[in-house]
């Protein structure tokens, strides 16, 4: 497969409107392509773009692999059986935390990759849909609930509202995160919620890897946030952030990733993931490898 990305035209960071970036280091894609990219420095806020960044119309190659794990649950070995273990936690802590912010809520899963969540939910009794771009993802789904899910494009469109709004690993995916957030918040009902679950590159895991870190995901992940970025980013398109929610899982699902990506013992990922969570559990800040980002309309 050849890969080819244009250089996009200078982008402003969507956090903080700052047009200054500034080199930080460079990161390979260890999952596919095995391409070179440059994580760029938001010179204000320290937001992280990948660079070169593809395009809309270029980014769909990255993910042509039948190891893209979020889109493959059937595949075998120790990184797919710790995958299908943390998102089977996963689903049941979802829907409880979706249930426990509005009782009946009306939910949009923004970006449902599989759906599985959507047809967890639903099995619930909850009146969820879901917004997925990757056809192939679509066709994964269990048959039942297909028909609750619709293109990005068509959802922003549309004149549905929710009580509660999510993107799960989502956010950093996305070209243009502020134009969608603010056509997200339109869509949100009043005391509404939105739900952002994100890699955190201030995790101490982030850092032990550096280059290596597996959540660098480049070029997949075009977008890199700490809590110093995400949480002001919300608040400045009129949110309240109300509580973050570690995600102990990812660090250790990171971690052995990269520990292959270095070419070294799995057992050692469990070992830096471990003191990852430990040091996040006694920070104020919590930060995890990944933190889920609870925000209310103001």
């Amino acid at each position: 497969m050849m890969f080819h990305v244009e250089q996009l035209a200078p982008m402003i960071c969507p956090s903080c409107q700052n047009k200054s970036f500034k080199p930080l280091m460079d990161v390979g894609d260890h999952f596919l392509s095995k391409e070179r990219f440059k994580l760029l420095q938001c010179g204000l806020c320290s937001l992280l773009r990948t660079d070169p960044m593809p395009s809309e119309t270029e980014i769909g190659a990255y993910y042509k692999s039948d190891q893209y794990l979020s889109h493959g649950a059937e595949r075998k070995g120790l990184f797919a059986s710790l995958y299908r273990l943390a998102k089977n936690h996963n689903l049941s802590w979802k829907t409880n935390l979706i249930s426990r912010l509005h009782n009946d809520a009306s939910y949009l899963d923004y970006g449902c990759g599989t759906a599985d969540l959507i047809s967890h939910c639903q099995s619930r009794g909850m009146n969820v849909r879901g917004a997925e771009p990757n056809s192939e993802a679509i066709s994964h789904a269990p048959s039942d609930v297909r028909a609750a899910i619709v293109s990005p494009k068509e959802e922003l469109e549309s004149i549905r509202t929710y009580d509660v709004i999510s993107l799960w690993h989502v956010l950093e995916h996305i070209h243009e995160p502020r134009e969608v957030l603010l056509k997200l918040k339109e869509k949100i009902n009043s005391s509404g919620h939105l739900v952002i679950a994100i890699p955190n590159y201030a995790s101490f895991d982030a850092k032990h890897y550096g280059a290596h870190w597996a959540a660098w995901d480049v070029p997949r992940h075009l977008w890199h946030y700490t809590p110093d970025q995400i949480i002001p980013f919300l608040e400045s398109l009129g949110f309240n952030h109300i509580d973050t929610k570690a995600m102990w899982f990812d660090a250790f699902y990171v971690s052995l990733l990269s520990e292959r990506y270095k070419g070294r013992p799995a057992f050692l990922g469990i070992f830096w993931a471990s003191i990852s969570n430990l040091r996040a559990l006694f920070n104020k800040k919590r930060t995890c490898s990944s933190q889920t980002y609870i925000f209310r309309l103001k």
